[in-house]
């Protein structure tokens, strides 16, 4: 038996709908991981982990539902879309307390705890060592 032509709009409307909700929470998902990631896993607020097991779980039912009407759908529910990771920023290098010390020479300083240290006025290059005061001259 052969579907009319409206039962075909009818079920590509169904379809287009199904993908555009399943895309909207591919997107909201994406950006609960990144929310989460910035707490950290273990200090992300609840809302947001019940959040985003909810939008796992709608993704899962919605990619469900379009496989079952034929539609090829990429990837296993709930899955994230695929998008380009952005690139981890490169570590700050390290440098220990003696190595600040030596570089600024400032015997005995302590930058123990310092978040960022900002330096002005210093000159880079070959010290010359000051010039000895004048000699005293004896009185006449």
């Amino acid at each position: 038996m052969r579907r009319s032509t409206s039962e075909n709009a009818m079920s590509d409307d169904a379809i287009r709908a199904l993908q555009a909700e399943l895309a909207a929470y591919q997107r909201r998902l994406a950006v609960l991981h990144t929310q989460i990631a910035q707490f950290g896993s273990a200090h992300a607020p609840a809302d947001k982990i019940l959040e985003r097991d909810e939008a796992r779980a709608e993704i899962a039912r919605l990619t469900a539902e379009l496989r079952a009407r034929g539609v090829p759908v990429e990837g296993p529910p709930g899955a994230e879309p695929a998008a380009a990771a952005p690139p981890a920023p490169a570590p700050a290098p390290q440098i220990s307390q003696a190595e600040i010390a030596s570089i600024i020479n400032l015997p005995g300083a302590n930058f123990a705890g310092a978040q960022g240290i900002s330096i002005t006025g210093v000159q880079v290059g070959a010290r010359t060592p000051p010039a000895p005061p004048p000699p005293d001259k004896p009185e006449e």
